[in-house]
């Protein structure tokens, strides 16, 4: 779940740009959590929210972001735009 909010953050910021069109969602997913494949990170996303996407990705569970967190650090974002 924290991958996919992952990933649509990250569609957000690319302007809905399609990342591995030529692969499934469930290929892309498994490829991330595994490690074997990463989205380049666009050069208007917030350094705060970099960070974020790279939590969710994580492997390990307890390096997840709660979604209470998630919801403060956007408060916050918003908050100084």
């Amino acid at each position: 779940m924290y991958g996919l909010f992952a990933i649509m953050v990250w569609e957000i910021f690319s302007k809905a740009e399609l990342p591995y069109a030529d692969m499934t969602n469930e290929d892309i997913i498994q490829q991330i959590y595994v490690g074997k494949l990463t989205l380049s990170i666009p050069e208007n996303m917030p350094s705060k929210l970099v960070k974020l996407m790279e939590r969710c990705w994580s492997q390990n569970p307890n390096e997840r972001p709660f979604f209470p967190e998630i919801a403060e650090i956007f408060s916050e974002l918003f908050i100084a735009a």
